[in-house]
């Protein structure tokens, strides 16, 4: 299973997470109605920690797919093949619509019901940002979420579609955009951005860890962050990795928000 967490500032950043973990457990696949269980069992579940999950397509754009590991590998790799460094999300949407085309005509799992899954971030040429990506189905459309100059953006793969019910609230950071609670009120223009990148990282930390913390087979509590910035007119990457089996334990504030 899968935890990645997207979000970004439009004009000045996005950011991707993953954990770590890739989970072997035993499936059965229905291909007459479209769908997929697991066997839950220790015996036939077994979880390892191996590379980040997210990877950089362009000088714009990351991705990370989540669900059955090796046909979303396999869409992955057919778009490292097609996409150039230059290309920004419109163009790798393009490209991610014919690949997804392709594979849905060459194997049946691309049509069975959130068996694979793949989410896009970045920025366009514009400099706004968005998120593009699919989840299979029986019938499956690229979906795309553009964001403006200074609109926060966000969105998930997650190992519980409850999560995925209380995105607003699980992304909600009252210190950054709560104008009465905000203490960037206070903060020089020329910090802001990075300022907003420190507390915005902290929040996604959390969110990884109370995850983790309940799915402790399918999520590793190490985390990769990835960020491509905007920085006078190029655009920058970096990447860190955390370990977080201690720091957010206890998450009340967490809690609530998924009910």
């Amino acid at each position: 299973m899968t935890l990645v967490l997207n979000a970004g500032i439009g004009g000045l950043f996005v950011i991707m997470t993953s954990d770590f973990r890739r989970t072997l457990a035993e499936r059965h696949i229905d291909y007459e109605k479209l769908s997929i269980s697991n066997y839950e069992t220790a015996e036939k579940t077994k979880s390892t920690d191996g590379k980040p999950k997210v990877y950089r397509l362009t000088d714009k754009v990351m991705a990370a797919t989540g669900g059955i590991e090796s046909p979303g590998k396999y869409v992955l790799d057919q778009l490292k093949k097609r996409v150039k460094t230059h290309h920004d999300l419109t163009d790798c949407k393009a490209i991610l619509e014919l690949v997804l085309f392709k594979c849905r005509a060459e194997n049946k799992i691309f049509h069975v019901n959130e068996a694979v899954s793949l989410l896009m971030s970045g920025f366009y040429n514009d400099g706004s940002i968005g998120y593009a990506g699919f989840i299979s189905g029986e019938e499956v459309d690229v979906f795309e979420q553009k964001a403006a100059a200074d609109e926060y953006l966000y969105n998930m793969i997650t190992p519980d579609k409850k999560y995925l019910e209380n995105i607003p609230e699980l992304f909600t950071i009252p210190e950054i955009f709560d104008e009465e609670k905000s203490f960037l009120n206070n903060v020089h223009p020329s910090e802001l951005s990075n300022k907003i990148l420190k507390m915005m990282t902290e929040h996604l930390k959390k969110i990884h860890s109370y995850i983790a913390g309940q799915h402790t087979v399918d999520v590793s509590p190490g985390m990769s962050v990835h960020l491509i910035a905007f920085n006078k007119g190029r655009y920058d990457y970096d990447h860190v990795s955390y370990n977080l089996i201690e720091p957010y334990k206890q998450l009340e504030s967490m809690k609530q928000k998924v009910r």
